[in-house]
């Protein structure tokens, strides 16, 4: 699957590289590391182990080493300290005295197979009694926090201990404690010194070492290791962690196997799964000579070999230097080997030395490459050879020789041609994840002259990589989406994603709910269609029991090819409580009847009521209202909301809250107040319960006065105040009188402002006075008297009274 995918991105990607990684824990003892094929340089990161109890983090060391695929090199991961009496930790940290004090930590380490260390991270010294070990690392670790505790070690020496009580460090050790108690310090390139009843002091980092470059090393802070935020730290170097070291490199790049032919530069690559490789390769053209003069030939220069594996083209031979006749013959073709078909480089062609004009050697051709470059007659520089591998042609010199009054021509000749080698490697030939060096010849310079050669052109190297196609299976489907918490009887969307590297190859996915190895449901459920590499299938599931649910998914190509069963769990939680709260009204007004709250709930456990402000009447534990609704009644005060909050065993609570509004009864009260009541006073109540109190002004003046529930000042109400048997009001007595006799008038009137008494026969002139007794005129017909008394108000208030005459009766 892996190669497959290299080849994949190699399509597209011809010089993509890849990194990788090993990483060491701790073991308690040595760990070696070889070197992959192919690998001439590695990165190594490491952190000293922690101190003991309360001891000091680990340093941290960071550097590039050169080294040759298959060296073998020692790793040394450090062991952490602990609180305990005991002997020095694996790496080098020194022991503790005593059993709450904590011994150094070891440091961590990369020596070749020579025994020599390249590169060291301290460790932290161990603490004790409320003090902190020092941290390690750095070209000095930390000393222990205290006056008396290990200083930390250096570059030359081991730390020590102010008092000489406790043990020195020393290269690669921590030292001890004092023996009546105190830590040990941590290992380093020099240890720290052991501790006085205090802390230890931390040991040194170290960068050295033949091939040792771009190297750091950091010291901790107290407890905390240097570096701390490197995700490769996982943990390492903090107080009573094991140490670590990182070895990272850079894989070369496959070679591309599409079936395609692809030139590749100078460099190392890894052989893919292959059907049939064919390797051609070209060696570099040599130069054409350059002349000086037409005496004087200067040398081409050669062209250098290319090669992969055993199968090498030589470079074409540069023409050799000369004078006079010499220096006129073509440099010779280079010579192959090692492959099915080896073909040596043509030769260049010869020189001539004559009057001018003359034309120079050509170059020789590469086979089944680049044609050598022309000789010339006039141009000058001559023309290089043509890739890959061609011969550069010669050059031109020239000079007049004025005795005799001619131009003499030097042609000088053409270099030789790169070799041509081919060779085709079967399966078994080349082993796949195997390195193979790349090198590609170079062609020669053209050289310095007055009339200079060609260049040579380069070599090349071809290889054209074939693959049979294989179905591979599809990855294991990981689970991209779900619910992290599902609930019985909900359902929830389910992923499923999986990779197939195979081109073209498409997807579907096999579901088992009930992990009992039978398929329950196909994502999509028909095919086709298939479902893309990489692209998530979904389906909706629901599982109705509480507890743990185990299933699998398996992912299927379109080739029939099956992943593995991947496996998968998850908590299936109790469904959330539900609530029906409800109430006979969401208003109440002063002084009406309670209201009725009435609930139910499902799935809970327990309720509980709270309101808000908080009332006496609705709060504390409430029956769930299960199977039967529950009731309450509640009377507020003031605006209030009522909530009912009910709880499952596991899943979330629910809440359910009702808010009732609060109001008065709406009212105007008239009232009296002030000196003698005479102040009327309004009160007034709103539905919101605000009361507002008016006096008006000014004062009820009397006759009139205030009276409760007036909004006016009220007028006196007259009155008939009766005397013996005289009732107060208008009475004529007596009421029936002989003609030409008189009555007497009698009233009493009180609360008013004047009274008239008026007759409408006789006495029209009447009596004035709000009381009287007053004879009246004698009378002889039917004669009406009227009172008539003015209120307060100014309103009238009258009656009558009448005096009949006596009839007189007479015979006929």
């Amino acid at each position: 699957m892996k190669q497959a995918l290299l080849i994949s991105i190699l399509f597209f990607l011809p010089q993509f590289a890849f990194a990788s990684s090993q990483t060491f824990l701790y073991t308690g003892t040595d760990q070696t590391f070889t070197v992959p094929s192919g690998i001439t340089s590695i990165t190594v990161k490491m952190w000293g182990a922690g101190g003991g109890a309360t001891g000091g983090g680990g340093g941290y060391t960071v550097g590039t080493i050169l080294v040759t695929p298959g060296q073998v090199l020692t790793v040394i991961v450090g062991q952490a300290g602990f609180a305990s009496l005991s002997n020095s930790t694996y790496g080098g940290g020194g022991s503790s005295a005593y059993l709450f004090e904590g011994s150094g930590g070891g440091r961590s380490a990369i020596r070749n197979a020579s025994g020599v260390e390249l590169l060291t991270a301290g460790a932290g010294g161990g603490g004790a009694y409320g003090t902190i070990g020092g941290a390690g690392g750095g070209s000095s670790g930390e000393a222990g926090n205290h006056p008396i505790g290990g200083t930390g070690g250096t570059q030359t020496a081991g730390g020590n201990n102010p008092v000489n009580f406790a043990t020195p460090g020393f290269h690669y050790r921590g030292g001890s404690g004092f023996l009546g108690g105190g830590p040990g310090g941590g290992s380093g390139w020099y240890g720290g010194g052991g501790g006085y009843g205090t802390a230890g002091g931390g040991g040194s980092g170290y960068c050295g070492g033949a091939g040792v470059s771009n190297c750091t090393t950091t010291t901790g802070v107290a407890a905390t290791p240097a570096n701390s935020g490197d995700t490769d730290r996982a943990g390492a170097g903090s107080p009573g962690a094991n140490g670590i070291a990182v070895v990272t490199w850079t894989d070369p790049p496959p070679l591309q196997c599409d079936g395609n032919a692809h030139t590749y530069p100078t460099g190392t690559y890894t052989v893919p799964t292959y059907n049939t490789v064919i390797v051609e390769a070209w060696g570099g053209g040599a130069s054409g000579a350059g002349g000086n003069g037409y005496l004087t030939t200067i040398a081409g220069n050669p062209g250098t070999q290319s090669s992969f594996v055993g199968v090498t083209a030589g470079g074409g031979i540069g023409p050799a230097a000369g004078t006079g006749s010499g220096g006129l013959t073509g440099g010779g073709g280079g010579t192959a080997s090692g492959g099915d078909t080896n073909t040596s480089g043509g030769s260049g062609a010869n020189g001539w030395a004559d009057f001018c004009p003359v034309t120079s050697g050509a170059g020789g051709s590469s086979p089944n490459g680049g044609s050598g470059g022309a000789g010339i007659s006039t141009n000058v520089p001559s023309n290089p050879g043509g890739a890959p591998g061609g011969g550069g042609g010669g050059g031109l010199g020239a000079q007049y020789q004025s005795q005799q009054g001619l131009w003499y021509c030097r042609g000088t000749p053409g270099g030789g041609a790169g070799a041509y080698s081919k060779k085709t490697y079967t399966p078994g030939a080349l082993t796949p994840g195997s390195s193979v060096n790349v090198t590609v010849g170079s062609g020669g310079a053209a050289p310095s002259a007055a009339g200079p050669g060609g260049a040579g052109a380069a070599g090349q190297v071809k290889v054209t990589c074939s693959a049979t196609p294989i179905n591979q299976p599809p990855s294991n489907p990981t689970l991209t989406t779900s619910p992290s918490s599902p609930i019985a009887g909900t359902s929830y969307t389910y992923g499923f994603t999986s990779t197939d590297n195979d081109p073209g190859d498409r997807l579907r996915y096999a579901i088992d709910w009930d992990n009992d190895g039978v398929v329950n449901e196909y994502i999509p459920a028909n095919v086709p269609p298939y479902l893309a590499s990489g692209t998530e299938g979904t389906v909706s599931h629901a599982t109705s029991t509480p507890g743990t649910m185990t299933f699998k998914a398996q992912a299927i190509d379109n080739k029939g090819s099956a992943s593995g069963w991947a496996t998968f769990t998850k908590t299936i939680v109790p469904p959330a409580p539900t609530i029906l709260f409800t109430t006979t009204s969401n208003s109440y007004v002063q002084g009406n009847p309670a209201i009725t709250l009435t609930w139910s709930s499902s799935n809970a456990s327990s309720c509980t009521a709270s309101a808000s402000p908080a009332t006496s009447d609705w709060s504390g534990a409430k029956p769930l209202g299960t199977p039967t609704a529950s009731t309450a009644t509640v009377t507020p005060t003031q605006a209030t909301t009522y909530t009912l909050t009910c709880s499952g065993t596991t899943a979330p609570s629910a809440t359910a809250s009702i808010p009732i509004s609060y109001s008065c009864p709406t009212s105007i009260i008239y009232s009296c107040t002030g000196a003698g009541n005479a102040t009327i006073r309004k009160t007034e109540v709103s539905a919101a319960c605000a009361t507002t109190i008016t006096d008006f002004t000014p004062a009820c003046l009397s006759p009139q006065f205030c009276q409760a529930g007036s909004a006016q000042c009220i007028d006196p109400t007259p009155a008939f105040n009766g005397v013996g048997s005289y009732t107060g009001h208008l009475q004529l007595i007596p009421s029936i009188v002989r003609k030409g006799d008189t009555s007497t008038a009698h009233w009493n009137v009180g609360n008013v402002t004047s009274c008239t008494v008026k007759g409408d026969v006789v006495d029209q002139t009447g009596w004035s006075g709000k009381s009287g007794t007053q004879v009246t005129s004698n009378i002889f017909s039917r004669t009406t008297y009227t009172l008539d008394c003015l209120k307060s108000d100014n309103s009238h208030l009258r009656e009558s009274a009448i005096v009949n005459i006596v009839p007189v009766f007479r015979e006929k």
